[in-house]
């Protein structure tokens, strides 16, 4: 529950808050804004479950005609329907929801009383199909400085799922260095002059590129050397990759392709960061 510091990503007016993409916005590629829609256009009711944070942040969302949203939060794990966690954990650790949907934008906040009064926010931009929510989390004294994503949690389940072929140590875990090779890539929403961060580990890819959950990582059959295909997954924040290529060599990835909504199509290389 410790600050990781820097910027927050996106922004536009839920409730007066910061969305991390606004609600109204137009479509990646679209080449233009629309005006804002203050009516929900999404349905987010339900258990989520926030992932490559170090809390395994979850919440049981209520979400009424208007867009308000109740319910209750935890930092382990995601309530069931009765506002609890199973097994059952300190009500310290756990709070009431507050926020809205505004389009497909949406804000919503718990506070908890674990260690100190805190709390735990987040601004989101939500997939079309409701699957999916990414954007700005803040951890109580920042927004983290990466976006970070949610999955719907399962009822039956007590957090998200793990995939066996992934689950494991691989070589190539750790944290890189991705820089733009401008001739191989279309698009305009990566930089050259940028370094970006991709963070690979047993839970899954977190860092300027988004987060993505273990079960969206598959192996690559088609390369040699452990490469994988990260999803697609719905498209959400503006800009956030919906696909990735991971190429590894010598237990190193080496090399990272990203395919966003607009139809852009970057190529990184990928240099190991020495933790």
């Amino acid at each position: 529950m410790t600050s990781t510091g820097g910027a927050g990503v996106g922004g536009g007016p839920v409730g007066g808050t910061s969305t991390g993409g606004s609600a109204g916005s137009a479509p990646a590629g679209s080449g233009g804004a629309a005006a804002p829609v203050d009516r929900p256009l999404v349905d987010i009711s339900g258990r989520w479950g926030m992932f490559t944070f170090e809390d395994p942040v979850g919440v049981q969302l209520v979400q009424a005609p208007d867009g308000t949203l109740t319910g209750r939060g935890c930092i382990a794990g995601a309530p069931d329907a009765s506002g609890f966690l199973a097994p059952p954990i300190s009500p310290d650790w756990c709070g009431q929801i507050t926020g809205a949907v505004r389009g497909r934008a949406a804000a919503f906040g718990f506070r908890f009383t674990f260690a100190g009064q805190s709390g735990y926010s987040a601004r989101v931009t939500v997939s079309e199909d409701g699957r999916r929510m990414a954007g700005v989390f803040n951890n109580g004294v920042a927004d983290l400085e990466y976006p970070m994503a949610w999955l719907r949690v399962a009822d039956d389940a007590t957090w998200l799922p793990y995939t066996k072929a992934t689950i494991g140590e691989d070589p190539a875990h750790g944290h890189y260095q991705l820089t733009l090779v401008t001739a191989d890539s279309e698009g305009s929403e990566f930089q050259p002059d940028k370094a970006y961060l991709l963070a690979y580990t047993r839970d899954g890819i977190w860092g300027e590129l988004g987060s993505f959950w273990n079960t969206e990582l598959v192996p690559d059959t088609s390369k040699p050397n452990g490469a994988l295909r990260v999803g697609p997954v719905p498209p959400t924040l503006t800009g956030l990759p919906t696909a990735l290529s991971l190429v590894a060599d010598g237990g190193d990835l080496r090399g990272v392709t990203a395919s966003t909504a607009s139809g852009g199509r970057y190529t990184f290389t990928a240099a190991r960061q020495q933790p």
